[in-house]
């Protein structure tokens, strides 16, 4: 109910009261009134009081009564004795009833409305009342000495004190001293209204007051003074509806002042209300007192000129409790306790503190000197200040615990990270815990620190905490802080500090942790564990005892030296953000040191565990054989123990490894008194000119002491390109020297032709090359001549010479090749008179070849070789007429070659050296075919095969002499040709030939030929 309904309500009821007309004449000018009735308007001249009972009386209201007097009745300079409406003096057991049958009570403006003055067991009892006002200046409206006096005001609808202004300040409103009894009651509303700076409700040594009404129970000041004042005494205010306390001056003292053991329980039925111009103490509970406040829907502090003062304030071996369903407040400090004092403070559903803010540094909520506030919230809780200021601050002792049901807001406007005082919660050897049952905890500022625990003292957050901070946790100087829940901290300075014994612990099991931020651990310590699947941990870590730089710090032994914990579970992740330092570092997940820009990053670390995951960024051009980071190139250092086992990670198309030389180091991680080992599917393999051998890089290591260094080397060699290349080559200069030309490839049927004069004869020969080491294809072009002699015995002599030249391409997995051969060949044929045939051959050439070797890195290695080759091959065979004009000519034959040994090196030094080869080759086949006519016939043919030698050896050695290969291949080969053939001849001194032939089986899977030739004689 707001004032000015208040006041307006008061102006009506005077208006109508005074307006009333009056029934009887009882005014009387005799005082005080001795008879037992009482009705109508009386006014009092005078220092003399309306009703003075020596003894007991029983006086009924016929009328409303209004009773006036004048200034004089507050005394005088001399005499400081007021004079009352209804009063007693001294004596004892004296009771004086009015009962007003339902008629009000109006009194003023001057002197007491009620008074009992020394004396004992005095009673005044006024009852049934409508209304009950009484108007004072000087004195007070109720007074009560001396020892078990009652005073007793029941009105059935309001009661109204009032203190005029004045310009001295003098007596309580209500004065109730001893150990007496006060009851006011109202039916409907109790307003006190104070217009100087007086106490309205003053309580002491051992006295009692109640004041209950029905509706509401108002208190409006426009004084400094306290508006409830209780010494050595009980007070109970109970209202139906609301309790509200207007309190209007601009430097005003608390409202509720409850000391020297006073016990007082204050109920509101609906809201309890305290407007309060200045910000003053509402409730001070001090030196033993007790105060018991309820509310059955909302507690509200409303403060308009905000300054240091707390609101609700307990200390001295006091205790305050506030309940209530909702609780709101925009106090700067709404609570405090101090001196083994306790304060507890429960909202039903929402309890909330927001604050614009004045004072820096000042707290919230305040508990100091071994007290304790239990603040709680039955859903939500918010504390929100606008200024740098603590929303809780706990010292010497003191405690502080805090629980919403749902969620609980702390927000602060502090910006400086090296001051507590405008930390979110404070611990200055106390302790604060925070709990959210079912709901989440928000703790935000501009870059203050979110919980700082410092001198011993202890912070605990149970429940789930988000923090948007300037540092998430401080703890110094023993302090310690529990996160005992799920954590995530977005904090734009430092994450974690702990420092000079200060102790952190986010290690709750099972509990997603996301933190961004750096954890400092100087002289203090901090245990992080990220168990559940998802968290991570962005920042960097450091170590230290304050006097030596961090990375070198981790290493240290001594009591002085910080603590860093940190254990990665699986499927978590610490992506590091600069150089690093810890003291324990157990990885079942990832340690993330990559980043963008590809900058170097240290980790060190005292000892290292589990089975996890480095990733790195690592490059050889910027490491070049250092032991740790450089500009582009991570290093991890662990320097007391490490076990279990890593997998490394890096991006290999940025770590230059194909830049490496076979004896460089890419130096990764040292490991000290380690069994650790460390993983990594990276490998690159490197081409080392002018060698037989490439080398892998690889992660690989060595010890040296106590110590292993783990860096990525050589690990093992590969033949390089280089050697099947020239194994290639050996044989293609082996397979084209050796080839086996046969009488039928060379003359056809031409061999056969009439005639005794000479001629020359040409053919032209494709030979796909399709062996099982290469490809290829080759052109042969070959001119002969020669001459005939028949003998006497039928039978026919052919000699002659012929000259051929060859051209070759091979290609193969790691290069090509290209051939030109030269052959000169001496040929007798002898046929006989019934189909047999002898052809004996002799043959000189060479074979000049072109390579080129395709490294592993693209590069190329090029040679050029050559050498000679002699050969010479018998053939016999023998052509047999059956039916038809068919035929079948059985064929064998022998060819040895020798091929001259050779050697060279190629471009880049690797030096082969090629011994001399023989080759004997076997061949039974045969032909059958069919003369189409005189001139023309067609032939299938069938061969099988054989190499009896052909051991080819030859050595391989490097640019340097120090890499050697010798290889011995025999090859000991059976393959098989088919084919087919067509011979005409154009005329009598013309023929022409054709034949195709495919070779299978053995290394000459692939291989076909095809021949072409044509023979002119001449005349």
């Amino acid at each position: 109910m707001k004032k000015e309904r208040k006041t307006v309500l008061r102006a009506c009821i005077l208006t109508m009261l005074m307006a009333m007309p009056v029934t009887g004449v009882w005014a009387a000018e005799d005082y005080p009134l001795s008879g037992d009735k009482i009705g109508g308007e009386y006014h009092i001249e005078g220092r003399n009081n309306a009703i003075f009972f020596r003894q007991s009386r029983d006086v009924e209201a016929v009328a409303d009564v209004i009773i006036s007097n004048t200034e004089a009745a507050d005394g005088d300079t001399t005499n400081d004795t007021t004079r009352s409406i209804i009063g007693a003096t001294d004596g004892s057991n004296k009771v004086f009833t009015l009962d007003m049958k339902g008629h009000s009570l109006i009194s003023g403006d001057y002197g007491s409305f009620v008074n009992l003055t020394n004396g004992s067991h005095n009673k005044i009892i006024v009852k049934n009342a409508k209304n009950i006002v009484s108007t004072s200046h000087l004195s007070n409206d109720i007074h009560a000495t001396g020892t078990g006096h009652v005073i007793s005001l029941e009105a059935a609808e309001d009661i109204r004190l009032t203190r005029e202004d004045t310009i001295e300040d003098k007596y309580p409103i209500i004065y109730w001293g001893g150990d007496n009894d006060l009851s006011l009651s109202a039916g409907n509303n109790i307003v006190m209204n104070n217009k100087d700076d007086v106490v309205m409700v003053y309580v002491e040594k051992q006295g009692k007051a109640h004041l209950v009404a029905g509706n509401d129970i108002i208190f409006n000041s426009d004084g400094r003074s306290n508006e409830v004042n209780g010494h050595q005494a009980v007070i109970h205010i109970e209202a139906g509806r609301d309790i509200i306390h207007y309190q209007n001056h601009e430097n005003s003292n608390p409202v509720y002042y409850l000391g020297d053991e006073t016990k007082a329980h204050v109920k509101a039925g609906h809201d309890l209300i305290i407007d309060s111009l200045y910000s003053t103490n509402l409730f001070n509970v001090k030196d033993g007192s007790s105060a018991d406040v309820v509310a059955g829907n909302d507690i509200i502090f409303k403060v308009k000129t905000l300054a240091l003062t707390p609101s609700a304030y307990s200390m001295y071996n006091s205790n305050l409790s506030l309940q209530s369903r909702n609780f709101f407040s925009n106090a700067q400090r709404t609570l405090r306790t101090r001196d083994d004092s306790q304060l507890t403070v429960r909202a039903d559903h929402d309890l909330i503190f927001d604050t614009p803010g004045a004072i820096d540094e000042l707290s919230m909520i305040a508990v100091n000197a071994r007290s304790t506030a239990d603040v709680s919230a039955g859903h939500d809780m918010v504390l929100k200040i606008g200024v740098a200021a603590p929303n809780v601050h706990v010292d010497t002792g003191g405690k502080a615990n805090l629980t919403a049901g749902n969620d609980m807001m702390l927000s602060t406007a502090g910006k400086e990270a090296g001051n507590p005082l405008e930390a979110n919660l404070y611990a200055d050897n106390g302790t604060i815990t925070v709990k959210v049952i079912d709901g989440t905890l928000s703790i935000s500022n501009d870059g203050a620190v979110g919980a700082y625990a410092d001198n011993g003292g202890s912070i605990t957050l149970e429940g789930p905490v988000v923090m948007d901070v300037g540092t998430g946790a401080a703890a110094a100087n023993d302090g310690t802080i529990l996160f005992k829940g799920p954590l995530t901290l977005h904090s734009t300075d430092t994450a974690l500090r702990a420092v000079d014994g200060g102790v952190i612990h986010v290690d709750a099991a099972d509990t997603e942790k996301y933190i961004d931020g750096n954890v400092v651990a100087q002289g203090g310590t901090v245990s992080i564990d990220l168990n559940k699947v998802g968290s991570y941990l962005n920042g960097t870590t450091s170590v230290s005892d304050g006097t030596a730089s961090a990375l070198e710090r981790a290493a240290v032994a001594d009591s002085r030296t910080g603590t860093l914990n940190l254990t990665l579970g699986n499927g978590t992740v610490w992506n590091v953000t600069g150089d690093s330092s810890l003291t324990s570092l157990t990885n079942n997940g990832v340690v993330n040191m990559t980043d963008s820009s590809r900058t170097g990053q240290e980790v060190t670390a005292k000892a290292l565990s589990g089975t996890g995951t480095l990733a790195m960024d690592l490059d050889w051009l910027s490491n070049q054989g250092t032991k740790g980071a450089t500009a582009n190139s991570d290093y991890l250092t662990v320097t007391d123990s490490a076990t279990g086992m890593q997998a490394l990670v890096s991006d290999p198309t940025v770590m230059n490894l194909d830049k490496m030389a076979v004896n460089d180091r890419l130096y990764v991680v040292e490991l000290n008194n380690s069994d650790a080992v460390l993983t990594s599917p990276i490998q690159q393999r490197n081409v080392n000119k002018g060698h037989l051998y490439d080398y892998l890089i690889g992660l690989t290591h060595e010890t040296t002491g106590d110590t292993t260094d783990w860096y990525f080397g050589s690990v093992a060699s590969v033949e390089s390109n280089v050697v099947p290349a020239a194994v290639v080559q050996n044989r293609t200069l082996f397979d084209l020297a050796t080839n086996m030309d046969t009488l039928n490839k060379r003359l056809g049927e031409a061999r056969y032709a009439d005639g005794e004069d000479s001629g020359m004869w040409a053919r032209w020969t494709y030979r796909h090359l399709g062996r099982d080491s290469y490809d290829g294809h080759s052109n042969r072009f070959e001119l002969g001549f020669d001459g005939v002699d028949q003998r006497d015995d039928g039978s026919t002599l052919r000699q002659g010479l012929s000259f051929s030249y060859l051209k070759s391409r091979t290609s193969f997995d790691e290069g090509n090749g290209k051939y030109k051969g030269y052959t000169g060949s001496f040929y007798r044929t002898w046929l006989g008179q019934k189909g047999h045939y002898l052809d004996v051959v002799g043959r000189i050439g060479k074979i000049n070849g072109e390579g080129t070797t395709r490294l592993f890195d693209g590069d190329e290695s090029k040679s050029s070789f050559g050498t000679w080759y002699q050969q010479a091959s018998v053939e016999w065979g023998r052509k047999k007429a059956l039916n038809n004009r068919w035929y079948i000519e059985p064929q064998s034959q022998l060819q040895y070659t020798h091929i001259n040994g050779y050697d060279f090196r190629t471009n880049d030094g690797v030096g082969q050296d090629f011994d001399s080869v023989h080759s004997f080759i076997g061949r039974l086949g045969f032909r059958l075919g069919k003369d189409l006519d005189a001139h023309t016939s067609w032939y299938f043919k069938a061969d099988i095969l054989h190499e009896f030698a052909g051991n080819r050896t030859f050595d391989l050695s490097s640019v340097d002499g120090l890499e050697r290969l010798r290889f011995d291949k025999t090859d000991h080969d059976t393959w098989y040709d088919v084919g087919a053939g067509i011979t005409a001849e154009l005329s009598h001194d013309r023929s022409l030939w054709f034949e195709f032939e495919r070779t299978f089986n053995g290394s000459y899977g692939r291989d076909w030929e095809l021949n072409a030739g044509m023979t002119w004689r001449f005349h």
